[in-house]
């Protein structure tokens, strides 16, 4: 996430320390620790693409979805591609009735990946001090 096109949609845009960084490393090892499930490196042909996972956030319904490109895979397909794996691992991997994800606004192209992967618009929340869009979707037999 040192670039900053793949910042501009997160709460804090500016480019992390050093500290925050292996702040942000500790508190994913930890989720791992605690969940058995977190957030993933996607590579393809060896170099990596982005980032995905599944993710805890008090307050909202089930797991967190995200996905994080790198710039030049933009438009390919790959958000996605990340979004519907980790709609089955979570179908797999967790008994929750709900994934949720949360856009900014000023980032149609995720709010369409989320739709693409049956999630619905449920409303506008204030996430680090920005409105974001809250997206949920159903799972196993929570689905109608």
């Amino acid at each position: 996430m040192s670039l900053p096109e793949m910042r501009a949609h997160r709460p804090d845009p500016s480019a992390p320390s050093k500290d925050q960084l292996d702040d942000s490393l500790a508190k994913d090892l930890d989720h791992w620790a605690h969940h058995g499930i977190g957030r993933y490196v996607v590579c393809h042909e060896a170099k990596p693409v982005g980032l995905c996972g599944l993710t805890r956030r008090p307050g909202y319904p089930g797991w967190n979805l995200s996905y994080h490109l790198h710039p030049e895979h933009w438009g390919k397909g790959w958000a996605g591609l990340m979004a519907r794996a980790m709609v089955a691992l979570a179908e797999t991997h967790t008994k929750e009735a709900y994934l949720h994800g949360l856009v900014r606004p000023a980032n149609p192209a995720s709010a369409r990946v989320l739709e693409k992967a049956c999630f619905t618009e449920a409303g506008t929340v204030a996430l680090g001090g920005a409105e974001s869009r809250l997206w949920i979707r159903a799972l196993g037999t929570a689905r109608t």
